[in-house]
Formats: C-alpha cells, sequence, structure tokens
C-alpha cells in the first residue's frame, strides 16, 4: 500500500518531518521518525531525513500507509441532509464579503457551526476545491457560537493565516459587535473582567484574577438605544475569549436577551452579530469590512426600537419616541 502526495505552494520550504506530522495527525512522532529511519517515505524517488526542505512540486511517497480521504473532500464525503441545507438554506457565494491575500472573509449565518463535520469550515473545503497543502488546511481563524452570526474568517493560504493570527494576537485587528442586551444601559463603559472557562458544562465564568487558570478580558460597550426592558449595544472586544461578550454581559446583570445559557428571561433566540473588522493600514488590501445585518435581527431591532436607516454602516435611528437615543 503506498500513498503519493505533491507538495504545494504552502509546503515550499518546509521541513518534511513537519508537513508529515500535519499530514499524519493521528500517527505519533516516533512512528514518522521510525518511518523515516526504515526508508518508507520519499521524496522524488529518494530516501530523506525529516530535516530536508521539501519544494513545491515534489512528491511524498509514503509506504505502507494510506491516508484518510478528508483531505479530499467531495459531496460523496457528506450527508444529504447537510447537502440540502447548503442548497436551500445557504447562499455561499452571496455570504462571501471578501477574499483576498490569502483569507476569505464570510457573512456567516445563524444555526451554522463553525467548525466539526457538515460546518461552514466543511463549505469553504468545498468552494476552494483547488488541491490542498499538505500542511496546511482551510480553516476558521476566528470563531463564532452556532447562534451568532456575522464575519468570520477563514485562510485560504498559509502565509494569510500566519498573518491574521499574528494581528489578531498583538491586538491589531479590531472586532466589533452589535448585541441585543436585557435591561437599560445608557452610559458607555469598559469592562475588564477575568474569565474560566469550564469544558464539561460548555461555559465561561466571570472570575478572580487569582483564580486557577483566570484570562483577561477587555470589552468596550457603547449603548445606541434602550428602552426600559432592551439595549441595542455596539461591543468592541480587545481580546477573543469563549463567550467573552455572553459572560461578561450577564455577569453585569444584562445577559443576551434569549440567551437562556447566560440567566436571559426572555424567549429565545439570541442576537449577537460580528458586523465589523478592520485591519492594520497595508495588511490585506482592505482596512475595514461590514457585515449586513441578518432580516431576523433587523425586525427584531424595528419591533423593538422602531424604524432604522442602515444600522451598520452609520447608525443613523429614526425613532416613533418611545426609546432614547444615546
Amino acid at each position: 500500500m503506498i500513498t503519493v502526495c505533491t507538495a504545494c505552494a504552502d509546503d515550499d520550504g518546509r521541513r518534511l518531518d513537519r508537513i508529515l506530522r500535519k499530514m499524519l495527525p493521528a500517527v505519533p512522532i516516533s512512528a514518522i521518525s521510525r518511518m523515516l529511519r526504515k526508508k518508507q517515505i520519499l521524496v522524488d524517488g529518494k530516501a530523506a531525513l525529516g530535516m530536508v526542505r521539501v519544494r513545491c512540486g515534489e512528491t511524498i511517497e509514503i509506504k505502507g500507509m494510506k491516508l484518510s480521504n478528508e483531505k479530499n473532500l467531495t459531496s460523496e464525503n457528506l450527508d444529504d441532509n447537510f447537502l440540502s441545507n447548503i442548497q436551500l438554506q445557504t447562499d455561499f457565494y452571496k455570504n462571501i464579503l471578501f477574499e483576498k491575500n490569502g483569507i476569505l472573509v464570510l457573512n456567516k449565518k445563524c444555526g451554522i457551526a463553525t467548525h466539526g463535520h457538515n460546518s461552514l469550515e466543511t463549505q469553504v473545503r468545498l468552494y476552494l476545491k483547488g488541491p490542498e497543502s499538505l500542511s496546511f488546511k482551510s480553516g476558521p481563524l476566528n470563531r463564532l457560537d452556532k447562534p451568532t452570526t456575522g464575519i468570520i474568517v477563514f485562510g485560504t493560504s498559509l502565509a494569510g493565516a500566519k498573518e491574521f493570527s499574528v494581528l489578531l494576537q498583538t491586538g491589531l485587528i479590531k472586532k466589533t459587535y452589535l448585541a441585543l442586551l436585557e435591561g437599560r444601559m445608557e452610559k458607555k463603559t469598559f469592562w475588564e473582567d477575568y474569565l474560566v472557562r469550564d469544558s464539561v458544562r460548555q461555559k465561561t465564568f466571570v472570575t478572580e484574577n487569582s483564580a486557577q487558570g483566570a484570562k483577561k478580558a477587555l470589552t468596550e460597550v457603547r449603548p445606541l438605544a434602550y428602552t426600559g426592558e432592551l439595549t441595542l449595544a455596539e461591543i468592541t472586544i480587545k481580546t477573543g475569549r469563549t463567550h467573552q461578550i455572553r459572560a461578561c454581559a450577564a455577569s453585569r446583570g444584562h445577559p443576551l436577551s434569549g440567551d437562556k445559557k447566560y440567566g436571559s428571561v426572555l424567549p429565545p433566540p439570541f442576537f449577537l452579530h460580528a458586523y465589523r473588522i478592520e485591519f492594520p493600514a497595508g495588511t490585506f488590501g482592505i482596512e475595514k469590512i461590514t457585515a449586513p445585518l441578518p432580516e431576523k435581527f433587523t425586525e427584531k431591532i424595528k419591533r423593538c426600537f422602531g424604524n432604522i436607516n442602515d444600522i451598520h454602516l452609520q447608525h443613523a435611528f429614526s425613532f416613533n419616541g418611545q426609546v432614547t437615543v444615546y
């Protein structure tokens, strides 16, 4: 049994052993080393050491092993229900906001998982279609909960994914959300919290900074409109903790409206939309991307606050007198 793969541009110059670890994630490093020693792995037909640098176009031949067909994802790998979901519920091409310089930016719809089996990640890989790198697989560079909508970014090249990740980790990418919160918030505020994640309960909690595993979360909140029961807020996160907005808002008595997991008394769904992302000048060829609001979110805002004129672009509101504008 022999598997032969061809290195792509994203593999060029990478060490063979590192490519193999990406290609064979379920195989222990010790086993890969043993295969190299026994000359079961060839580069362009010749036995190679793990430290050799692979070049674009070279073939990697693995003797005695067959790779999973996951990398060669086709419609045959997907169940009928998911294909129907793509065709009937998601117009993928219309949800593309930007595609250039190694990133793909989408406007995610409610109810679609970011990654995993039959997810948005799967749709992206079907869309890209072309041969994948041996050591790089397109995947989400930020995360959105299944009910959350709006901007999500996928890497389409190793260089693009690395650049985005570095900018994100150094706080140079600005991410802004629109959220519908319970209660009345009248003034702009800044939240500094420490969060811990309960992986068993799949929930995030605000805690003391001395707690084991606590991570700082920085959140800026600007009310756009409010009634006695609800607040429409623009929220900018300075850090990217799991469920950061949901947990921090709930800890102050302002859970997302309809977010039962974090204590909302109102019926679901909750409304949280990642509507704007801003990049430093000179990166990716664009400085700002905005995602239109989902129709249901827009309808909910109109019912609560009155008519809206292009909220996601200019915050221009026209109210019927029952609310106050910040």
